[in-house]
């Protein structure tokens, strides 16, 4: 017997896609095929009144045949037993997998028909390089937080040495809104050259969460589903403080051995940075609201300060410049870039995080646009400058 050659891979979409053959087709391609080939069916009716197929049915041969995780999630449970008649009445050479559900893998498994493989994708590993970019560029990137540096940077070097032994490196920040949590994680995925997995645990407070993280059918969204089709080992669980504590026996094991099971996955989250962020306190806290399982955990819990006067100086300068050179030409003319640098330091201590800087630093300038029209309008000139656009 002629076996079939199954290769599963537990990756990112891009990465399925170039380890496709040429001439692949895909699973909905296939359907739609058979599904065409159907309706040029001659039928006929026999004495009986019933209908009767007479077209002939020669087996079909197919070399190369793939299925993405997003067609697994289409198939619903009719459609599987429809997959699995595909798969008997065809003759198929090699089949590439991309992330299947527990269901698809175990028809695989317990058949002789099939040559298994199975390929996990390494992600690219924070090494002792990225550890030096994040050190030398921090604090461009997150002001104000020297503390936040040097405790994160002995974290890092334990996982760019290896010494976690594949186990994710797990660390809560906590501290106010808008001092630099979300931009830490998203500055450690850009070191690394790896877009940000992030996942807003605020939007999760109803019912749903719970068959979001531990699974429902395979045809559900689900956290497993997600992990195994990002394209980062930089993970983010923001606003973790927001998650109901009835879910936190979620993330014992990840947490633990880089593991994430659900009814229908299973992720391995070896080397993983694994970023939660909070708006807690202190450690006591911490502990008090996440419990002893769980917070205990943790690798570190890193606090982030608010900004002092120094730090808010500089952002609403960088904030300031920012905007001011994303206008065109004519538009920065009527802008008088110094007068509102000052007005703005003058009243740093309405102010507390860097989105309320970035949003009244927006609005003072697009107010010194409005005003700047509304005077060429009073001297008989209502239109803005020759290379504005409208605002």
């Amino acid at each position: 017997m002629t076996k079939t050659n199954v290769k599963i891979y537990y990756c990112p979409e891009d990465y399925f896609i170039s380890q496709l053959p040429k001439g692949s087709i895909s699973l909905s391609g296939l359907l739609d095929e058979i599904d065409y080939e159907s309706r040029q069916h001659t039928h006929k009716i026999t004495q009986s009144g019933e209908t009767m197929d007479t077209t002939p049915k020669p087996i079909r041969e197919i070399k190369n045949m793939s299925i993405s995780s997003a067609e697994f999630f289409r198939l619903s449970d009719s459609g599987l037993n429809g997959f699995k008649s595909i798969l008997s009445s065809m003759k198929i050479s090699n089949i590439f997998a991309q992330n299947p559900p527990e269901s698809i893998l175990k028809i695989f498994k317990e058949s002789k028909k099939y040559n298994l493989k199975i390929e996990r994708y390494e992600y690219k590993a924070f090494d002792i390089n990225h550890l030096e970019q994040f050190k030398k560029h921090f604090d461009d990137k997150i002001l104000g937080q020297k503390n936040v540096k040097d405790a994160l940077s002995r974290g890092l070097y334990k996982t760019a040495k290896g010494y976690n032994n594949k186990k994710p490196l797990t660390v809560l920040f906590y501290g106010p809104t808008g001092v630099g949590k979300t931009e830490t994680a998203k500055f450690i995925a850009e070191i690394i050259g790896q877009e940000l997995f992030r996942k807003q645990f605020s939007m999760y407070q109803n019912n749903s969460f719970s068959d979001y993280l531990f699974g429902a059918s395979h045809t559900s969204s689900s956290f497993a589903k997600d992990l195994l089709d990002r394209q980062s080992n930089v993970i983010l669980l923001d606003e973790f403080d927001k998650a109901n504590n009835l879910f936190y026996s979620a993330f014992y094991q990840l947490f633990d051995e880089g593991l994430f099971v659900d009814k229908n996955y299973s992720v391995d989250m070896s080397n993983t940075l694994i970023v939660c962020t909070s708006n807690y306190s202190s450690p006591q806290e911490i502990r008090q609201h996440l419990g002893e399982p769980l917070s205990s955990r943790f690798s570190a819990f890193i606090k982030y300060a608010p900004l002092d006067q120094a730090a808010k100086t500089t952002i609403i300068k960088q904030k300031i410049n920012e905007i001011y050179e994303s206008y065109p030409e004519g538009i920065r003319q009527s802008i008088d870039k110094n007068e509102i640098e000052q007005r703005f330091i003058s009243t740093l201590y309405k102010s507390s995080n860097v989105r309320e800087i970035t949003a009244y630093i927006e609005q003072i300038m697009s107010s010194s646009i409005l005003a700047s029209v509304e005077e060429k309008s009073d001297n008989g000139n209502t239109s803005l400058p020759e290379t504005a656009e409208p605002i």
